[in-house]
């Protein structure tokens, strides 16, 4: 009996060193998924605006003034490696990473945004010899240039993303955006171009009770964030056939 018992002992001595390593070994490959997938997540954000806003880099000529101040306020999502590097430093992620390097290419291939990460995870125990896994994040995508329609007879008009309506003249008023700043307590006595109250923005007035608001003319939310993506008009020219089932501005007569 006190054979068997030593026995059992002897094994189990020798089973626990590769149960822990078995562990150990699994921890390991969740992390590294998960850092992996958390900077590609950072990557593709990033790249989404690059994307988005590339169109303005082939529409602006020449270094002046003017141009500078156009960037500044339309690429204002754009941001720089060191930023993006910041980015990453700010996630739970970076605890275990090091050595970490960023790219960011929007000049140098015409048609394409290639941004890029490369970093080292260290492993949840320091092994002698051994500084970790290197891994490479990248984002790569085809530039935005604006969309050009099959040139047609039929006649074209312009949209706004979320839009019921559709424009007949670029000039129209209500493509215009005419930021104010208004009380919280005077909203409910004031009224858009429409004769419409003002609601609670859905992605940045939903919390304001009080202080200092945004508002347009011709929309019906508050706003209390400046660089909110609702305050944003971005408009495209599309044939009249593609409207759907928006109907023509008021303010187009």
């Amino acid at each position: 009996m006190k054979e068997q018992k030593g026995a059992a002992t002897v094994e189990a001595l020798l089973v626990m060193p590769i149960a822990f390593s078995f562990a150990m070994a699994l921890i390991w490959m969740i992390r590294i998924f998960g850092i992996h997938s958390e900077v590609g997540a950072i990557l593709n954000e990033v790249g989404a605006s690059y994307v988005e806003n590339s169109y303005v880099y082939a529409a602006i000529d020449g270094d002046t003034d003017d141009n500078g101040l156009a960037l500044s306020e339309i690429c204002e999502d754009i941001i720089t490696e060191g930023d993006l590097i910041m980015r990453i430093k700010n996630e739970y992620a970076y605890t275990f990473m090091d050595d970490m390097f960023c790219g960011i290419n929007i000049f140098g291939t015409p048609e394409c945004v290639d941004i890029w990460a490369d970093y080292l995870v260290t492993p949840p125990i320091r092994i002698p010899g051994y500084k970790g896994m290197r891994l490479h994040n990248r984002f790569y995508a085809k530039k935005f240039t604006g969309y050009t329609p099959a040139k047609t007879d039929e006649e074209e008009v312009y949209v706004t993303k979320g839009s019921k309506v559709y424009h007949t003249h670029l000039s129209c008023t209500a493509l215009k955006t005419d930021i104010r700043e208004v009380g919280y307590n005077s909203l409910k006595d004031l009224r858009n171009n429409d004769g419409s109250k003002y609601y609670a923005c859905e992605k940045c007035g939903g919390k304001e009770q009080s202080g200092t608001v945004l508002i347009t003319p011709y929309g019906n939310r508050f706003h209390t964030k400046r660089d909110c993506p609702e305050l944003k008009l971005n408009v495209y020219k599309i044939p009249k056939s593609e409207i759907g089932g928006k109907r023509k501005c008021f303010y187009c007569e």
